[in-house]
């Protein structure tokens, strides 16, 4: 009867079919902390689910946060084996190394500094700051056979470090947490990564 209106819209989001039953949702709001132990043991005499989306919700983000550090750990060491084969020198690899760690770490200080800690949303913004880092670090160290080339090179660099460094700017000023926290992290290790690349990059010509 409701389908259709106002009404039927909010009724749709809190009551769904299931099988042959129907599953309907009750939220509950300003629940006080001495309120939850009577409220369980009411769901469990009246067979009803109780929920505490804010517990569920810390547990499921702290999952992601344990899940994505490991990753970033197979992250660094999948990056680290890459650049062995494709260098072949412990010098070389060193040299393209050192500004992507520093940078990872300059990011993750300066996020603590400027927000107090780290959530899940810098953590995976930091696989995209390596990454980033990896191409600056390999494009401004990779031999070179003239300065014409040498500028070419650091153009092209600075041109990609530059758009990025701007969109995800806008990013930073967004009003959404999740995308904040992303354009924030984000511009500061593009800001670090380029910055150190440049400093570290080579002094001559090689080719």
């Amino acid at each position: 009867d409701i389908t259709g209106g106002l009404l039927g819209t909010r009724v749709s989001m809190l009551l769904q079919p299931l099988g042959d039953a129907w599953l309907g949702l009750v939220p509950l709001s300003g629940v006080a902390d001495q309120a939850v132990g009577p409220l369980e043991a009411l769901a469990e005499r009246r067979g009803i689910q109780y929920l505490d989306l804010r517990e569920g919700t810390a547990d499921l983000l702290a999952g992601f946060f344990a899940e994505t550090l490991d990753k970033l750990l197979v992250a660094a060491l999948v990056i680290v084996l890459a650049l062995a084969l494709a260098l072949r020198s412990l010098a070389r690899i060193g040299l393209v190394l050192l500004p992507i760690v520093v940078a990872l770490v300059w990011t993750f200080t300066l996020l603590i500094l400027i927000q107090g800690s780290v959530n899940l949303f810098h953590l995976i913004s930091l696989l995209l700051i390596a990454g980033l880092a990896v191409d600056y670090s390999l494009f401004l160290n990779r031999p070179t056979t003239d300065e014409a080339d040498r500028l070419r090179t650091l153009l092209s660099v600075s041109v990609g470090a530059g758009a990025s460094f701007a969109m995800f700017s806008f990013l930073a000023l967004s009003a959404i947490p999740a995308l904040q926290a992303i354009g924030l992290a984000v511009t500061l290790g593009i800001l670090c990564a380029y910055v150190l690349s440049l400093l570290l990059a080579r002094a001559g010509p090689v080719g």
